[in-house]
C-alpha cells in the first residue's frame, strides 16, 4: 500500500469544541505533515465550531455520514469507507477499526477501567486491544496513561509518551455574571468520576467563598448539576454555567480562591495546570495522572478526611514560584507536534 493521506479520525468528538481533547487536536494540527490531512468529522459536527477551526490547519475537512460501525468492526472499516489509501490518525481516545497503518493517541483508559461506564457498550476491551495491538504507533498523552495501558492490556509493547501541552492563554474577559466576591472554582461535568459533591461540601467546610461550577449534567447515569449543587451551605452563593469560552474561563481561573479538583481519575488532568498557570492554587488529591501533571505544586488534599481548617490556611499562603514556572514550561506544543510527526512519518515508511 503507498499512503497518500492523513486521516484524523474525529467522528466520535462530542459538539464542545472546548474540551482538552478538541484543544489538543486543533494544536496537534497546527503542524504540516509529510501527508496531506484529511480531518474526518461527523455529520453533526459539519459548520460548527470545531469545523469552522480545522479549516484554518493545513489540510481538508471531510464530512462522513456513516462513519465505520463499532459493534461490528469486521463488517465496516476506514479502508472500506475512504477511497484514497492513507494512514489514520486517532487523536482522541476512541477510533474507527480500520487495517490501514494507524497511530493512536490515548488520554485515558476511563471508559475500559471505570465502572461508572459500564453502559458503554462500544468500550469492550477485546476490540480495543486489537486496535493497540496492530497500530503502528501508540501514544499515550502521561506516563500514567502508559502504566494503566500496560495493566489493563498486558503483553502490547510500551507506548510512547506524547506529553500534552498547555494550549496557548488568551486575554482574560470577565463574565458578566459573576458577583463580586471571593469564589472557589470547579470545572468538570457531573460525571462520577470528578466528584462535584466532594468539591461543593469541601467549599462548604471552608466556608469563606463562593462556589463557581463550569459544567454539564451527566444524563448516562441521570446525574444533574442542578442536584449536586443543592447541598450547597456556603456563605455565598453557589452559580453554575453549562459552559464559557476561553477568555471567561483564562478570567475564572486568575481570579477563583483555589480551583477545587476532587477527581479520583484522570488521563492528564488539563483544567488543573491551565489553573496552575493562571497563578492560582489547586486543591486535588494525589491519584491518577496529577502528582505527574502537577508536580508538588498542588495542594494534596484528601476530600472529607482532612482538615478544612488547615488547608484554608495553605490556600491563603499558596504562591507561584519559579519552580512552578519551569513545571509548566516542560509542556510545549512544537515537542508535541514533533513527537507526533516522527509517528507518522515511521508509519508512512512502513506502509510504503
Amino acid at each position: 500500500m503507498s499512503a497518500g493521506r492523513l486521516y484524523w479520525d474525529c467522528t466520535r468528538y462530542g459538539r464542545d469544541p472546548r474540551t482538552g481533547i478538541v484543544r489538543f487536536t486543533l494544536a496537534l494540527a497546527d503542524h504540516r505533515y509529510a501527508l496531506p490531512s484529511t480531518y474526518l468529522l461527523p455529520s453533526y459536527l459539519a459548520d460548527g465550531p470545531l469545523h469552522r477551526q480545522l479549516a484554518t490547519r493545513p489540510g481538508t475537512v471531510l464530512i462522513i455520514e456513516r462513519p465505520p460501525t463499532r459493534i461490528l468492526p469486521w463488517r465496516r472499516r476506514w479502508d472500506q469507507v475512504l477511497d484514497e489509501p492513507g494512514v489514520i490518525l486517532g487523536p482522541g481516545n476512541i477510533h474507527s477499526p480500520t487495517r490501514w497503518p494507524a497511530v493512536v493517541v490515548v488520554h485515558d483508559l476511563i471508559p475500559y477501567v471505570d465502572p461508572a461506564y459500564a453502559w458503554a457498550q462500544h468500550c469492550r476491551h477485546a476490540p480495543y486491544r486489537r486496535l493497540l495491538a496492530g497500530a503502528s504507533a501508540v501514544l499515550a498523552v502521561s506516563a500514567a496513561t502508559a502504566q494503566a495501558i500496560a495493566a489493563t492490556f498486558p503483553g502490547l509493547p510500551t507506548p510512547q509518551i506524547l506529553r500534552q501541552g498547555l494550549y496557548p492563554p488568551v486575554t482574560p474577559r470577565r463574565p458578566d455574571w459573576v458577583p463580586d466576591g471571593p469564589f472557589y472554582l470547579f470545572v468538570g461535568s457531573a460525571e462520577p468520576r470528578k466528584r462535584l459533591e466532594c468539591a461543593v461540601a469541601l467549599g462548604t467546610a471552608l466556608a469563606d467563598a463562593g462556589l463557581v461550577v463550569i459544567g454539564q449534567d451527566w444524563p448516562q447515569q441521570g446525574r444533574d448539576l442542578g442536584a449536586l449543587l443543592a447541598a450547597w451551605r456556603g456563605p455565598r452563593p453557589a452559580l453554575h454555567r453549562d459552559g464559557v469560552d476561553d477568555a471567561e474561563l483564562e478570567w475564572l481561573y486568575a481570579h477563583c480562591r483555589a480551583l477545587l479538583y476532587p477527581t479520583r481519575l484522570e488521563g492528564f488532568g488539563l483544567p488543573a495546570l491551565e489553573c496552575l498557570r493562571a497563578g492560582r492554587p489547586v486543591v486535588a488529591e494525589a491519584v491518577s495522572s496529577l502528582p505527574e501533571t502537577l508536580g508538588p505544586h498542588a495542594l494534596w488534599h484528601r476530600f472529607g478526611q482532612d482538615d478544612a481548617a488547615t488547608l484554608r490556611q495553605r490556600i491563603d499562603t499558596w504562591t507561584p514560584t519559579p519552580a512552578l514556572a519551569a513545571h509548566l514550561a516542560t509542556g510545549d506544543w512544537p515537542t508535541a507536534r514533533g513527537v507526533l510527526a516522527a509517528a507518522v512519518d515511521a508509519a508512512v515508511a512502513r506502509a510504503g
